[in-house]
C-alpha cells in the first residue's frame, strides 16, 4: 500500500514496526519465559529451530526483513495496528475500530507491551521513543476521545493535540496561547508536559488547523456527540458550538459558506469568536445546513454576537 495523502506514514512502515515489536516480545519471552524452547516457537508460529534464531532477531536486524517466516497477521497486535491506522487518519475502513480496540490499545499495547528486547534495544512501542507505530496508537487514542464522551471527558493533552494536528508540541503551545485557549494545569508535572484542553475547545482548535484530518463518521455510526447535542449544550459559546458542528460534519469554513451561500469572510469572523455583524438571513441558512431549528439557532447566535459588542464594565 502506498502512503495515503492523509497519513504521515505508509502502511508498509507500520507493518514493519509491528514485526519488530513482535520480535521484541519474543526476545523477552525467550529470556524470561518458560525454559521449554517451544514457547517462543508457538508465539512466533515457526518451528523450534527457526524460533531459536529469531528470538534474538531484533538485536541482529532480522526484524527489518519481511521473509523471517513469522506471519504477523496471526497476531492480535497486527489487527489492532491496522484498525488504529485507518481510524487515526480516517482512511477507508475506519469504521472497524471499536471500544474493545480502544481499551486494549490504551491498557495493553501502550502500557504493557514489551518496551525493549532482552538486550535493552527499544521496541517501536517504547514510551521513551517516538516511533511511528507508537504515534499511530497514540493518535488513535486521541481521536477516540471525540467518539466517546466519557473517555474524552478529561480533555486532550498537548501531545495529543500535536499528533492530531501534525504539529510539534512547542508549536501547539504557542498557538494555544496566542488564540486564548487555556490549559487545565491542575495535573501539571515537573517536566512541563502536563496540562489538558477540554474536549470541546480541543475540537474547536483542531478544526482551525490545516494539518488536522476531519472526522469522517456520520450520525449513524458515531456513538459520540451529535450536532444537535453540540448546539444543545447551554454553557458552550456559539462560535465554539459552530466549529464543533463543522468538525462533526467534516465541513471546512469555506465549504459551510458555500453550502449556506453566505460570505466566507463573515463566517470566518464568526468562527474566530470575533465581533461580526448580525446577519439573520445568513444565520437561518446555516441553521438549515445543519438541520437545526431556525428560531433557537438564530436566537442563540444573535445573543452571542451582540454580547461581543457590549463594552465590559470597569472593574
Amino acid at each position: 500500500m502506498s502512503k495515503p495523502n492523509s497519513a504521515p506514514y505508509s502502511w508498509s512502515e507500520i507493518e514493519a514496526q509491528v514485526r519488530s515489536a513482535i520480535l521484541c516480545q519474543a526476545s523477552i519471552l525467550a529470556c524470561l519465559g518458560p525454559a521449554a524452547s517451544d514457547a517462543v516457537a508457538h508465539y512466533l508460529g515457526v518451528d523450534v529451530d527457526r524460533a531459536s534464531d529469531l528470538s534474538d532477531g531484533f538485536n541482529e536486524g532480522l526484524d527489518k526483513k519481511p521473509d523471517t517466516g513469522v506471519v504477523i497477521e496471526r497476531h492480535h497486535l497486527y489487527d489492532l495496528a491496522r484498525n488504529a491506522y485507518d481510524f487515526a487518519y480516517q482512511l477507508d475502513g475506519y469504521q472497524r475500530a471499536s471500544h474493545e480496540d480502544q481499551y486494549e490499545i490504551s491498557c495493553a499495547v501502550l502500557t504493557s507491551f514489551a518496551q525493549t528486547d532482552m538486550h535493552g534495544n527499544p521496541s517501536p512501542l517504547s514510551a521513551a521513543c517516538d516511533e511511528p507505530l507508537r504515534r499511530v496508537f497514540e493518535t488513535f487514542v486521541a481521536r477516540w476521545k471525540f467518539m466517546d464522551t466519557d473517555f474524552g471527558a478529561g480533555g486532550l493533552t498537548v501531545r495529543e493535540l500535536a499528533l492530531l494536528s501534525n504539529m510539534t508540541v512547542p508549536a501547539v503551545r504557542t498557538s494555544l496561547s496566542k488564540e486564548g485557549f487555556k490549559l487545565d494545569l491542575s495535573g501539571r508535572r515537573d517536566d512541563d508536559k502536563g496540562g489538558v484542553l477540554d474536549r470541546e475547545s480541543a475540537l474547536t482548535w483542531l478544526s482551525r488547523r490545516r494539518g488536522f484530518i476531519p472526522n469522517r463518521w456520520s450520525g449513524d455510526d458515531q456513538p459520540g456527540m451529535t450536532v444537535a447535542e453540540v448546539f444543545a449544550l447551554p454553557d458552550l459559546r456559539f462560535d465554539v458550538a459552530l466549529a464543533n458542528a463543522c468538525s462533526l460534519q467534516s465541513l471546512s469554513a469555506p465549504e459551510l459558506a458555500a453550502a449556506a451561500q453566505v460570505s466566507a469572510t463573515w463566517l470566518e469572523t464568526v468562527l474566530s469568536g470575533k465581533s461580526a455583524s448580525v446577519d439573520v438571513p445568513a444565520l437561518r441558512a446555516i441553521a438549515r445546513v445543519f438541520s437545526q431549528p431556525e428560531p433557537e439557532f438564530v436566537g442563540r447566535a444573535v445573543q452571542h454576537l451582540l454580547s461581543l459588542d457590549v463594552p465590559k464594565a470597569p472593574s
